[in-house]
């Protein structure tokens, strides 16, 4: 099978500009290493992190790219998990769409906790092509579910 591309939308918080830091440049190193061997680079689980734009500001580190079919909750509790294995994590909004497979929503950590908010496959819209993502993120904020996945 061809994978279907689900592009993500990481904003990782970490505690201090310190440890942001030190997680920018791990995930830095590890996509720099992947780009030369021309592939995805590791984040914890069978889901590997391609086409990434890394952004550091201040305490806060931005990860954007692609994984191929989308997180499952094992592999997204994996990501966190990963995340937390190099420095502490304040707080985490991941979002992510693959709308092709009616696939829309947002991961967030915080305090601990793990959940996913989305747009169940019902509510999306008719596709238009000016205004389509912005039907989304009004639907998600209007129409949208949320399940905890977990403590991590």
């Amino acid at each position: 099978y061809m994978a279907n591309w689900c592009s993500i939308g990481a904003e990782l918080v970490c505690f201090d500009g310190r440890e942001a830091e030190t997680l920018y440049q791990k995930l830095l190193a590890d996509k720099t290493e992947a780009d030369k061997l021309d592939r995805g680079f590791y984040i914890g689980s069978d889901r590997y992190f391609f086409d990434s734009i890394l952004e550091l500001n201040c305490d806060t580190v931005t990860l954007n790219g692609s994984v191929k079919w989308g997180f499952t909750d094992d592999e997204i509790f994996a990501f966190i998990k990963h995340l937390k294995s190099v420095v502490p994590i304040k707080s985490a909004e991941i979002k992510y769409e693959e709308t092709g497979c009616f696939i829309y929503g947002c991961f967030s950590y915080e305090d601990g906790i793990l959940y996913d908010t989305y747009l169940p496959e019902s509510c999306f819209p008719d596709y238009d092509e000016e205004t389509y993502y912005e039907q989304l993120e009004q639907l998600l904020s209007t129409n949208s579910q949320t399940k905890i996945i977990g403590e991590v």
